[in-house]
């Protein structure tokens, strides 16, 4: 790779001594950097289908490499517009690991990423794949007004030339994923009926499945704070699919994070009875849910299910549910799961994995014992222990989204609530006002110099929403349960 870097920087220096470069040296550095590109490209890590938005450390160290041959090469031969594609894209895959873990370069590769596409739509308005790329990058990280402007611009291009690429070619993709991206920018800039519009055409377009629409629109009333219309569309799976078991489940979730515990329970144990192959999460899920009166029943059904569980339920699930019920000891089980990530292919990455997975119910375990606590005292320590297990949950960062760590954001958040140390940091909303915006809660724990992130930027499956009003006084005050989007 040095050699590779220290060959481009004798390129670029080379030509005539009155600065005019000859046609021949001009036509050797246009490909050598087409080279540098296809070269850049062999260390970007291929797309498995599983969760993008972060990469293990090689991954990191290998895009971070492609990012620096992309940039040379567009250093090279300015005008080479694949190259600034190339390095819009890499710092993008930057990007979105920084922000799912924690990393403060996040705003820097965005910039960079930003940047890199500007340049090359310089070069060549006309090209879909920069628009298209600049467009979802806006999306991402919130430029909304310039990202409509991008999907629009792409969706043009790429129905010009659909007539002589073909339904199956790359500019019928581009328009896809164009299409796909609009109803999130539209729910981004707090235009929700247009979102819905969006939803149904792209679907009505692309697909005659209405299980995915309607969970999408589902997430589009969610996102408008219209819980009502939410729920509604989630009822609407179960009657659609009243044999699918994930259709309960998904109502279940959705009344679990509401908090609706009763409507949880009960919808989760109609998933339960028709699931085709017994599982342990679903359990789980009942048994985390539950409410006061349903919950010995969930405890019966969990034990019951640890004590023949299916061949196809792995150590480490029966173990996590034995802990749960308090069959194990949070040391033995907290030893347990370090001993899991030293005997998988990735250790380190397993690591922050199981213990995110293991510090989460640690802390649900302990807020059980101070639902249970005789007195006061008891409860109050019990409950900021509990706390800071979902913190040590948080803190793990896994690679890949677990909802477990999300759910550890709700249980920090709402222990935070309850024992007042929220501390409201700062709260840029749509540009109507109303709009998801950006929202950074935070909460300072005894000791930390500054408040510990729960949410950052807008709302993104899997990531925390946490509804603020505010009051005639102008302070702002929590108005609902924290909710996560999906």
């Amino acid at each position: 790779m040095g050699m590779l870097l220290l060959g481009l920087t004798l390129l670029a220096a080379q030509g005539s001594t009155n600065g005019v470069l000859p046609e021949e040296t001009r036509a050797a550095d246009a490909r050598f950097a087409e080279s540098v590109v296809e070269q850049g490209w062999t260390l970007i890590p291929a797309y498995s289908g599983e969760h993008r938005g972060s990469l293990d450390e090689r991954g990191q160290a290998r895009t971070a490499a492609a990012a620096h041959l992309f940039s040379a090469a567009a250093e090279l031969q300015p005008g080479l517009v694949r190259a600034l594609w190339s390095l819009g894209h890499a710092e993008t895959l930057l990007a979105e690991n920084a922000r799912t873990r924690g990393l403060p370069t996040l705003r820097e590769h965005v910039q960079r990423a930003e940047a890199a596409l500007s340049r090359a739509l310089e070069i060549d308005p006309a090209d879909p794949w920069c628009n298209y790329a600049r467009g979802a990058l806006r999306t991402g990280f919130g430029s909304i007004d310039g990202a409509l402007a991008d999907l629009q611009r792409t969706d043009e291009l790429t129905s010009a030339r659909i007539p002589e690429t073909g339904k199956d070619g790359n500019d019928a993709w581009l328009r896809f994923k164009a299409r796909e991206w609009r109803p999130e920018a539209l729910m981004q800039a707090g235009r929700f009926e247009e979102a819905r519009e969006a939803l149904r055409a792209f679907h009505t377009e692309f697909s005659d499945n209405a299980f995915p629409l309607h969970i999408a629109l589902g997430e589009c009333f969610l996102r408008e704070r219209d819980l009502a219309s939410a729920d509604e569309q989630y009822r609407t799976i179960v009657e659609l699919f009243p044999d699918d078991h994930q259709a309960y489940a998904l109502r279940g979730y959705l009344a679990g994070l509401l908090n609706d515990r009763g409507t949880a329970s009960a919808q989760l144990q109609e998933a339960i009875d028709r699931e085709p192959m017994p599982g342990l999460y679903l359990r789980l899920w009942l048994w985390i849910l539950a409410t006061d009166e349903a919950l010995p029943a969930a405890d019966v059904d969990l034990r019951e299910f640890l004590t023949n569980p299916p061949s196809s339920l792995s150590d480490w699930d029966r173990r996590l549910g034995e802990f749960c019920i308090g069959s194990d000891t949070t040391a033995s089980f907290l030893d347990g799961a370090r001993a899991e990530a030293a005997r998988r292919m990735d250790a380190s990455e397993a690591l922050d994995e199981l213990m995110c997975e293991a510090w989460f119910y640690v802390g649900l375990r302990l807020e059980r014992d101070a639902a249970a606590a005789e007195n006061e005292a008891s409860t109050g320590k019990l409950l900021e222990e509990a706390m800071a297990a979902y913190g040590n949950a948080l803190g793990a960062r896994p690679v890949a989204w677990k909802w477990e760590w999300s759910f550890a954001r709700l249980a920090y958040a709402r222990l935070a609530l309850a024992t007042g140390k929220t501390q409201v940091e700062e709260m840029p909303t749509g540009s109507d006002g109303t709009g998801p915006g950006a929202l950074t809660v935070g909460v300072h724990m005894p000791g930390e110099r500054r408040a510990r992130g729960l949410i950052d930027g807008r709302a993104l499956p899997g990531q925390l929403w946490l509804g603020l009003r505010e009051q005639q006084d102008g302070s702002r005050r929590f108005a609902y349960v924290p909710v996560l989007a999906r």
